[in-house]
């Protein structure tokens, strides 16, 4: 069956301007010097009802109007934005400006600018950004320094930045960080924050940056991570894939891991080619499956361990390709190779002494 839906929108009245101020609950002081933007043009079928009209500062106004004839047709426009702005507070701030969001909300927001920005942001692009704001940014920085930095950004961190608490920290920005984290969950977490990491990281897989590069997707790489553990109850592995059928993901639960130590001979031997240990994971770098030819286990004597440990802080090794780390006892270097991310097998190092 065949439905017929209609939407009906506000009364169209003349005075676009009337209109716009009653919606947004303006007097007549906060009007002058403002300009009412219509959202779709009215080339484009946009009316004189609330739905379409944004009022803007004549300045922003020609900015979006960049490229029409609204930018050009205000010759005027920056002797009426001087007049309008002359007044300014001990900080440099447009007292018109302060005037028109002196409307705050419980967040201490602007009522005008929080309606503002909700209607102009509602169309998206594919990565979730506002259309309108990813343009009007395109626009704002386009005139970088000698470093690549907006001249623009760095203009108004300047002023917004400006007055500092007895720590030095900006108090503006303090306040925008009480305000933006001032919902939490159960956890204490900003609610706010949350959801931005969440929309950052989904920007980011989306342009296929960072960690989401095609380099840190393969095995080693940034988004892979350390090889992860598996486990079957009794042994645990490090391995990029599966072992085999009921091998799981994870270290061995405390108590499956005693009940492993019990079955003592079960566990493989580990060597590296002086002691050797039973062990259901590799003992550390250097260590391979088998047995030592002059084990350390029976018979174990102190002295003669205490003297290996002795002769092997003595003997010193660099990095070949990293001379930088300097000479030092192996389990020195391997730790320093580690810490660095540079490989730490025993063929990256080479004893000198």
């Amino acid at each position: 069956m065949d439905r017929e839906v209609s939407i009906v929108l506000s009364v169209e009245k003349r005075n676009y301007r009337k209109v716009a101020q009653t919606w947004y609950g303006l007097t007549d002081e906060q009007m002058i010097g403002m300009d009412v933007h219509h959202n779709p043009a009215a080339s484009d079928g946009g009316r004189n009802i609330p739905e379409h009209l944004f009022v803007y500062h004549n300045t922003l106004h020609a900015a979006v109007h960049k490229d029409d004839f609204v930018l050009w047709s205000r010759t005027g426009g920056a002797l009426g934005a001087a007049a309008v702005h002359k007044e300014r507070d001990e900080l440099g701030r447009s007292l018109h400006s302060l005037r028109i969001h002196q409307v705050r909300d419980d967040l201490g927001r602007s009522v005008l600018g929080v309606k503002n920005a909700e209607r102009l942001h509602a169309e998206k692009d594919e990565l979730g950004r506002s259309v309108h704001g990813v343009r009007a940014a395109e626009r704002m920085h386009a005139e970088k320094d000698e470093f690549g930095r907006s001249v623009a950004a760095i203009k108004g961190n300047t002023v917004t930045h400006s007055e500092k608490d007895d720590l030095g920290r900006s108090i503006h920005g303090l306040k925008a960080s009480e305000r933006l984290n001032a919902e939490k969950d159960e956890s204490g977490k900003s609610i706010n924050a949350v959801k931005g990491g969440v929309r950052g990281a989904e920007v980011i897989r989306k342009l296929g940056v960072g960690i989401f590069l095609k380099e840190n997707q393969v095995k080693g790489g940034l988004a892979t991570g350390p090889i992860p553990v598996w486990n079957n109850g009794e042994k645990q592995i490090k391995s990029w894939t599966r072992p085999g059928e009921g091998w799981v993901r994870g270290n061995i639960p405390h108590e499956n891991s005693l009940k492993a130590l019990k079955k003592n001979g079960e566990l493989p031997w580990w060597t590296d080619g002086i002691c050797e240990k039973r062990s259901h994971i590799t003992p550390g770098d250097g260590w391979k499956p088998g047995r030592s030819p002059k084990p350390l286990t029976a018979n174990f004597n102190y002295e003669s361990a205490r003297e290996s440990g002795r002769k092997s802080m003595n003997q010193r090794y660099v990095d070949p390709d990293h001379l930088e780390l300097g000479s030092k006892p192996a389990a020195v270097l391997v730790r320093m190779q580690k810490s660095r991310g540079y490989p730490h097998g025993r063929e990256n190092r080479v004893r000198i002494l």
